[in-house]
């Protein structure tokens, strides 16, 4: 079963702390305890900006971690999401 929720500082993932302590947020996807993709992305202005997708090429994964993000920028009262250049599937 796939499934998608937010990095937390608990999930002991060096590469995302880095990230999270420099500003970024994160989603991972997992499928069964496999990681098989994650999405990272900031607040920026009145949005926000979504810098790396890791999706392995799976367009539906793509697609849920990018929703995840949207759904997250509109439960926060954002109304835009952004792609930094070189964000692809």
């Amino acid at each position: 079963m796939l499934y998608i929720r937010p990095f937390t500082s608990e999930d002991n993932l060096p590469e995302f702390l880095e990230a999270y302590h420099a500003g970024s947020l994160a989603y991972l996807a997992f499928a069964g305890k496999a990681r098989v993709g994650h999405i990272f992305y900031r607040k920026e202005g009145e949005g926000l900006l979504i810098e790396q997708v890791e999706s392995g090429g799976d367009t539906a994964l793509f697609d849920g971690l990018i929703r995840a993000v949207c759904d997250a920028a509109a439960q926060s009262g954002l109304d835009r999401v952004r792609f930094a250049p070189g964000v692809s599937r």
